[in-house]
């Protein structure tokens, strides 16, 4: 059985679904399905899935908004070629969405050199 991440049988280490989408990390990826009413009526408009590697994320922010009516957390991919990704998740979510922020800052800060004055 082989699914959208090309390697047979892989299971992702975590899933979280978030405001129309899913997301799916394995250990050097992770995969973005969209699941709005959009991607489903018109599939050839909109990209329905989005495969991002692990090395080209820059940076990854997690915010909480503080507003008191407001219910959503918002993850920031920053990516190496200076694009980004914004996905929504409910504030109900935030400990499943911190473990995948951890996640993915510990490959980021596995392949930051340090400089040698810190070494």
């Amino acid at each position: 059985m082989s699914n959208q991440s090309g390697v047979a049988g892989a299971e992702p280490l975590k899933t979280l679904a978030g405001i129309n989408f899913v997301l799916e990390l394995f250990a050097d990826h992770m995969i973005i399905r969209r699941t709005d009413s959009l991607t489903v009526i018109l599939p050839d408009m909109f990209e329905e899935v989005r495969i991002v590697a692990l090395k080209d994320i820059a940076a990854v922010y997690l915010h909480e908004a503080k507003y008191i009516y407001s219910q959503w957390l918002t993850m920031f991919l920053q990516l190496t070629n200076h694009r980004h990704i914004t996905l929504l998740y409910s504030r109900a979510d935030h400990s499943q969405a911190q473990v995948i922020k951890n996640m993915i800052d510990d490959v980021i800060s596995k392949r930051q050199p340090f400089p040698a004055a810190m070494v």
